[in-house]
């Protein structure tokens, strides 16, 4: 398998969904390309060597069935020549594909309970990890049934366990949930020093990924 390296996670402000919200007057591209800004800039990245994109979008129609992660590359200033994709993963969107972060697995079964715990068992396998091994988990926790689930079948220590809250607490945003939980375990595993964390997700229609970071030390 080819491993992937996460060199830095950016995150947009947050506000709620409603007409009252601070950020309901933005526009998501221009929210996208702040992030992608922050990410060019602190990292002085030459915008010339991005040659691709992958971006999260749920309910692809009217507006947002415009590519959106395309439009918000040419509002960040990234060169006009790379190519970019949106897809729809459901809760899962932003959730890596690949990362070193060790491994990645997904499952597609009818019943979210089981599709979290499942993928996460063939994560930590495919990595030779334990449950034991991991210092910090950061799973999607918009119902409290799955979570419970998620808790007691993989025996997890909950001082390790959504430390900071998770969707109950911080929200859901469907297409960005996936890049919220890896910022935020990315975030705590630097601030605590910790090797091993899992993100993981079950989504709708039974689609759950799960990922495990390894953090690398320059």
């Amino acid at each position: 398998m080819s491993h992937a390296v996460v060199i830095d996670a950016v995150r947009t402000p947050r506000g709620a969904a409603k007409d009252s919200g601070a950020l309901h007057a933005v526009a998501p591209m221009e929210l996208l390309a702040g992030a992608l800004r922050a990410i060019k800039d602190r990292n002085h990245l030459d915008a010339d060597q991005v040659v691709d994109g992958v971006f999260g979008c749920v309910t692809q129609t009217g507006e947002q069935g415009g590519n959106v992660g395309k439009t918000a590359c040419l509002l960040a200033g990234l060169s006009p020549y790379m190519s970019a994709v949106t897809i729809n993963r459901f809760c899962a969107s932003g959730l890596p594909v690949r990362a070193r972060v060790l491994a990645q697995a997904d499952a597609c079964v009818p019943l979210t309970q089981t599709g979290a715990v499942d993928s996460t068992q063939k994560a930590l396998a495919r990595c030779g990890l334990t449950v034991a091994d991991i210092d910090l988990w950061e799973v999607r926790d918009s119902f409290s049934a799955i979570t419970l689930h998620y808790i007691d079948t993989l025996g997890i220590d909950l001082e390790r366990f959504n430390v900071n809250g998770s969707s109950i607490a911080l929200g859901h945003p469907m297409g960005a949930t996936g890049a919220m939980l890896v910022s935020c375990l990315l975030d705590e595993m630097e601030l605590r020093g910790a090797r091993y964390g899992v993100a993981a997700v079950p989504g709708a229609f039974g689609v759950a990924t799960a990922t495990v970071f390894e953090r690398l030390v320059a």
